[in-house]
């Protein structure tokens, strides 16, 4: 027997699809082939070509609704293949289509032309950025060519400007060969560019929705029409610089459980016409703790949430954050670590008072002053040293051994750390919401402010720490805690099941091994 494939080599035919309506769904075509077919549709009409089956890439299963689907020939698309039955000429194998330069419009009087006569095409291309006759059957976006009439010059004339800022344009500049594009007759596109100095990646809806990552890192997404997330659990959101948002309409924010917004600054409410204010009960309160407004039953719940975790203070926390610090020191534990010398949610502390310093923490807006009576080994005068700055509300009594360290640190990364957390008298740190082997109550640990730094900058600073004798060292959104302690580190539960939120710390901590990394 020497009719099975390959048996008597292989034969190859060149022809063009027909017919792309498979009515079993398996991505067939009906191709008429050269030299096997006659171009005369009197004799073989288009419903009396063969199926021809495509062959499709080792990277899709092709079984049990898996892999890619062996869609996307249009008619009149030139193709390749073999025949699997060999000289018999009956069952041919579609191999891949073949981009050309047609010269004339489909004739949909003969075969081997597109039936229904939309390619080639007469005139215009039915679909934005289609080529011409005489032009490259390759998208014009991977081409570069004839740009202004491709959907990156519509981007370009539809930048979006409003009252705060105005849409970064597209970048896209692509030179052949370096976009890969795949467009669909409907008008969606994916670009994958990488033209040197103008490398995107680029996802386009034909309604004029788009995502699109820029050369620099930007990301620049668009939404022509309404846009929904549902977040099934929890959401966290990191904003190392400013956060502006423009909303022309009315803006709405309902919460099933409390609303806080705490400000390290200064905090604007302004209306147009009034400021209205509903409640059971308004309690307005300046100079003092927010939780001295609190009532006695939301007190009880703070201070059962507090119970909960190991501490004893007003501190502000949701039931979602005592759960996360909860499953973060169960975890801790069984790692033989002591899940009390971590600072979860750390808020700042407030300083002294004596005058010439203000003694409110902007994180927290806890009113000091400590106990300056409660005993430091440390005489460090902060306006000694050009590399530290410490923020007014922070008590500078910190060890000696610390000072040479941080310094160390501020000229391996070339800027002065500003401090934001130090010292915490014990009675203080139970105050203000530190945990109970609180580093910061030896005079040990420093909370420096991130504020405005990169991930690189900030996976720098992380890397010069752990080189220059930092021991413990905790992530959060906008600062960095440092410490002589042990050598540990974790995220803004206090444990290291958060350090993950900030990969770029994990990745460093892990290339220095630091216990608690994953590394």
């Amino acid at each position: 027997m020497d009719t099975f494939m390959g048996r008597q080599g292989l034969i190859w035919w060149e022809g063009v699809v027909e017919d792309v309506n498979d009515p079993e769904y398996v991505g067939r075509v009906r191709v008429r082939i050269f030299g096997v077919h006659s171009k005369d549709k009197a004799k073989i009409p288009t419903d009396k070509l063969p199926w021809v089956s495509p062959i499709m890439p080792i990277t899709s299963a092709s079984a049990g609704g898996l892999g890619q689907s062996p869609t996307g020939a249009i008619t009149g698309s030139r193709v390749i293949g073999f025949f699997r039955d060999g000289q018999n000429l009956q069952d041919p194998i579609l191999f891949g289509t073949v981009p050309g330069k047609p010269i004339s419009a489909a004739n949909t009087t003969e075969g081997l032309n597109d039936p229904s006569g939309t390619y080639p095409p007469e005139s215009t291309p039915p679909w934005k950025g289609g080529s011409d006759l005489g032009e490259s059957d390759v998208n014009r976006l991977a081409t570069g060519q004839r740009g202004a009439e491709t959907i990156t010059q519509d981007k370009k004339d539809g930048v979006d400007t409003n009252m705060a800022f105005t849409e970064p344009a597209s970048p896209a500049a692509p030179l052949y060969p370096y976009n890969q594009v795949m467009s669909t007759i409907a008008g969606h596109h994916q670009e994958f560019d990488s033209t040197p100095g103008a490398e995107r990646i680029h996802t386009f809806h034909k309604a004029g929705s788009f995502e699109e990552y820029h050369p620099n890192g930007d990301v620049v997404r668009k939404c022509v029409g309404d846009s929904y997330e549902v977040v099934m659990g929890n959401k966290f959101v990191s904003v190392s610089g400013n956060c502006t948002v423009v909303v022309a309409g009315d803006v709405t924010v309902k919460a099933g459980g409390n609303v806080d917004i705490n400000a390290g600054g200064y905090a604007y409410v302004t209306g147009g016409p009034s400021v209205k204010l509903w409640g059971g009960r308004i309690d307005l309160n300046s100079g003092s703790s927010p939780s001295q407004g609190y009532s006695s039953a939301t007190l009880a719940k703070k201070e059962a949430n507090q119970e909960a975790i190991g501490w004893h203070t007003p501190i502000t926390l949701s039931e979602s954050e005592v759960s996360d610090i909860q499953s973060g020191q169960v975890v801790e534990i069984q790692n033989g670590s002591d899940p009390y010398d971590k600072e979860a949610l750390e808020y700042g502390d407030g300083g002294i008072e004596d005058g010439r310093r203000n003694n409110k923490s902007p994180a927290n807006d806890v009113v000091g002053p400590q106990d300056a009576n409660e005993e430091t080994d440390s005489t460090f005068d902060p306006a000694s040293s050009d590399l530290l700055i410490f923020l007014p509300h922070t008590d500078p009594r910190v060890s000696s051994r610390l000072i040479n360290v941080a310094e160390n640190i501020a000229r391996k990364v070339g800027y002065p750390l500003t401090i934001t957390s130090a010292y915490r008298s014990p009675s203080y740190n139970k105050k203000v919401g530190g945990v109970k082997k609180s580093i910061h109550m030896k005079g040990l640990a420093f909370d420096v402010v991130m504020s405005g730094k990169s991930s690189a900058q900030r996976a720098a600073f992380v890397k010069a720490a752990c080189d220059l004798g930092i021991q413990g060292i905790g992530i959060y959104s906008s600062f960095t805690h440092i410490d002589l302690g042990g050598k540990r580190c974790w995220g803004p539960n206090g444990s290291r099941t958060s350090l993950h939120r900030y990969q770029w710390a994990q990745q460093a901590l892990r290339d220095k091994q630091w216990p608690g990394s994953g590394g």
